[in-house]
C-alpha cells in the first residue's frame, strides 16, 4: 500500500486516546472462525429523528445507525490506525492539495450494484448543494467549488475529477491537514442512482431518505418501526470478511430497559460511544455479572450548554461568563458522572496535543457572578428556557444540576423536556434559550462545523455565534499543512472561545458500554464504536 499523508499532527488525537485504550480494545476480529447465523440486538437511548440518511443526521442516534451500516474511504482500526477501507490506497500530490483515491477492485453497494466514483461524486454535490440542509458540509467544503455551491454562486465542482470508475481526484482550496480525517473518515458515500435527479429537500421528505435501504457496509437496512427498532440484514455483497450475523436489531431503549435486557440476555450490546451510554450508577452492579463485560475509557465527546446568543440577554457576554462562574463543573463531575468523566476546560479535551493548559478555568465564583450580572444590567425577572432530552437519565441529572446552580446565581429557568431529534429542530430554529447537548468528538481540531460564522446555516452552530477573527482562524488552523505548526493559531482560537463563551462546556464523559458476553464475541467497545465492528460480531 502507498498510502501517504502529509500532516501527521492531525491523528495524534487519537494516538494519545490509544495509548490511554491500551489492553482495552484491541482486534474486536476474533481469533477462531466464528459460528455462523443467527441474530443480535444493540441498544441507542434515543430516537434518531425522520432520517436515516447518513450525511444528513437530525441525531446521534442516526449517526450510529447509518455508521453501523455504511463504510468510507478510511477507517481506524480499534487500535486506532487509519486504514484503507473502501479505498485501498491514496496518495497526495506534493503541492498538498490534490488527493487521488484509488477505490478496491470489486466493491459493490448491498443492491450488488458497483460502487464507483460516480457516487462519491453525487454525494459531495448532494452534501454541498444549496438547498441540502446537512449538518456535514465540513467533510467536504474545503474541495474547490463546494463554498460557492453553498452560497448559491455556482453549480459548479471544479475540484473533483473522476479519473475512472475505480479512481477520482479531489482538490481542496488550500493544503490541509484536517481534510483526510474528514473526507477520508467521516464523509460517507451514497449510491447516485438514489440521490441524482431529486432535489435535496424532495431527497429528505423519500422512503429512502427514512429507510436508506442501500449501503456499503456488512449489514444493510431492512426495516424502520419509528422510535422503536431498525432491523438490518446480512450484506450478501461485502467486500471484507462475510458477517457471521443473518440479522442484527437496533433497538430504541431506554436506559433502564436496556440495562435489564441486557442483564436477561435479551440484548446484546450497549454501545456507549453517545448514544448508547451506560449509566454511571449502573456500572457498579453490572461489574457484577459474569455474563456481562463493561468498557469505559475516555472519549472526546463533550457535553455542553448550547445557547442562542440572538436572544437576550444571552448576547451579553459577561452574562455567558456569569454561568460560567455560576455551574461547579468538578462537582457534577464527581456526583453526576461519578468521577467517569473530565471537566470540559476547552473545547479540546486536556489529552489532545494542542489543548491549551493556561485557560480560565471558570472556578465556581458565585460573588464574581453576581458582579457580572450587575455590570451587564441584568433584570432578574428574566426567565429563560432550559431544553432537557429525555431518554439519557445522565444528561437530565446534568441538566437539572446546572439549572439549579445557575439559580442560586440569580438567574431564573425553566426546564423544559423533549426528545433528543425534536430538540435538535428547536435548535437548528432557533427556538430555544439554553439547551442540553452532546457534541461529537473529532479525530482532528477543525472547530469549524460548531463555531464558525459560515456554520450557522451548514453546520451544528445553532447558537448563531460569530467572531470574524475567530472566523479567519480557524481557516488558518485548518490549512496549515502540518498542525504541529498550527499551535499560535489555535491557542488563540481556545482563547477567544474560553473569552466569548459561546457554549458552556460542561465535561467530557468517558464512554461506557457493555456486552453480553456469554452471548456475544467479537465485540469489544472501543473508540469510535463497537457498532463499527459488526461485521466481526458473532453468537458464542
Amino acid at each position: 500500500m502507498s498510502t501517504h499523508r502529509h500532516a501527521t499532527w492531525s491523528l495524534l488525537t487519537v494516538v494519545i486516546v490509544a495509548a490511554l485504550l491500551a489492553g482495552l480494545a484491541g482486534s474486536a476480529r476474533p481469533d477462531a472462525a466464528p459460528r455462523q447465523g443467527g441474530d443480535a440486538s444493540m441498544a441507542i437511548f434515543g430516537a434518531p429523528g425522520s432520517t436515516l440518511l447518513p450525511g444528513f443526521p437530525q441525531t446521534n442516534y442516526a449517526v450510529t445507525i447509518y455508521q453501523s451500516a455504511n463504510r468510507t474511504l478510511a477507517s481506524y482500526s480499534p487500535n486506532l490506525r487509519m486504514l484503507p477501507d473502501l479505498a485501498d490506497r491514496w496518495s497526495i500530490a506534493a503541492d498538498g492539495r490534490t488527493y487521488t483515491f484509488h477505490l478496491r477492485a470489486g466493491i459493490r453497494w448491498s443492491d450488488g450494484t458497483p460502487i464507483t466514483s460516480r457516487d462519491f461524486e453525487a454525494t459531495v454535490l448532494l452534501l454541498s448543494a444549496k438547498d441540502a440542509a446537512s449538518p456535514w458540509f465540513n467533510n467536504v467544503d474545503q474541495i474547490v467549488g463546494a463554498k460557492d455551491r453553498k452560497a448559491g454562486k455556482s453549480e459548479a465542482l471544479p475540484g473533483f475529477k473522476i479519473v475512472d470508475a475505480q479512481t477520482f481526484q479531489v482538490t481542496t482550496e488550500t493544503p490541509s491537514a484536517t481534510f483526510l480525517d474528514l473526507f477520508g473518515t467521516e464523509m460517507i458515500p451514497l449510491p447516485a442512482k438514489q440521490i441524482t435527479g431529486t432535489p435535496p429537500v424532495a431527497l429528505l421528505k423519500s422512503d429512502f431518505a427514512r429507510v436508506p435501504s442501500v449501503s456499503s457496509g456488512p449489514f444493510y437496512i431492512t426495516g424502520y418501526q419509528t422510535d422503536t427498532l431498525v432491523t438490518m440484514a446480512r450484506n450478501p455483497y461485502y467486500y471484507a470478511r462475510r458477517p457471521a450475523l443473518d440479522h442484527v436489531f437496533i433497538k430504541i431503549l431506554s436506559p433502564e430497559t436496556g440495562i435489564a435486557e441486557l442483564e436477561r440476555g435479551e440484548l446484546q450490546v450497549a454501545p456507549g460511544e453517545a448514544s448508547g451510554e451506560v449509566p454511571p450508577g449502573e456500572v457498579a452492579a453490572l461489574k457484577q455479572d459474569p455474563d456481562v463485560t463493561v468498557t469505559t475509557y475516555p472519549n472526546i465527546d463533550v457535553v455542553a450548554i448550547a445557547l442562542n446568543l440572538k436572544h437576550p440577554p444571552l448576547d451579553d457576554a459577561r452574562i455567558r461568563q456569569a454561568m460560567m462562574y455560576a455551574i461547579d463543573r468538578p462537582a457534577i463531575v464527581s456526583t453526576v458522572l461519578l468521577g467517569m468523566a473530565q471537566v470540559a476546560y476547552s473545547p479540546f479535551v486536556s489529552f489532545a496535543p494542542y489543548y491549551d493548559r493556561s485557560l480560565n478555568p471558570y472556578a465556581r465564583n458565585l460573588d464574581r457572578a453576581r458582579e457580572l450580572m450587575r455590570d451587564a444590567h441584568y433584570d432578574p425577572n428574566t426567565r429563560l428556557r432550559l431544553l432537557i432530552p429525555t431518554g439519557d437519565s445522565t444528561l437530565t441529572a446534568a441538566g437539572t444540576v446546572v439549572q439549579q446552580m445557575l439559580q442560586q446565581a440569580g438567574f431564573t429557568l425553566q426546564i423544559e423536556q423533549t426528545d433528543f431529534a425534536t430538540m435538535v429542530v428547536r435548535q437548528r430554529t432557533h427556538d430555544f434559550d439554553l439547551a442540553v447537548s452532546i457534541n461529537r468528538g473529532f479525530n482532528n481540531p477543525d472547530l469549524s462545523r460548531r463555531f464558525s460564522t459560515d456554520a450557522i446555516t451548514s453546520g451544528v452552530n445553532y447558537g448563531q455565534y460569530s467572531n470574524p477573527e475567530l472566523d479567519r482562524l480557524l481557516d488558518q488552523a485548518r490549512e496549515t499543512p502540518v498542525l504541529s505548526q498550527a499551535t499560535p493559531s489555535l491557542d488563540k482560537i481556545q482563547e477567544i472561545l474560553n473569552r466569548d463563551v459561546p457554549v458552556l462546556l460542561l465535561y467530557y464523559r468517558d464512554s461506557i458500554g457493555a456486552v453480553n458476553t456469554k452471548q456475544l464475541g467479537g465485540a469489544i467497545p472501543r473508540f469510535g464504536g463497537v457498532h463499527r465492528d459488526m461485521a466481526d460480531w458473532y453468537l458464542k
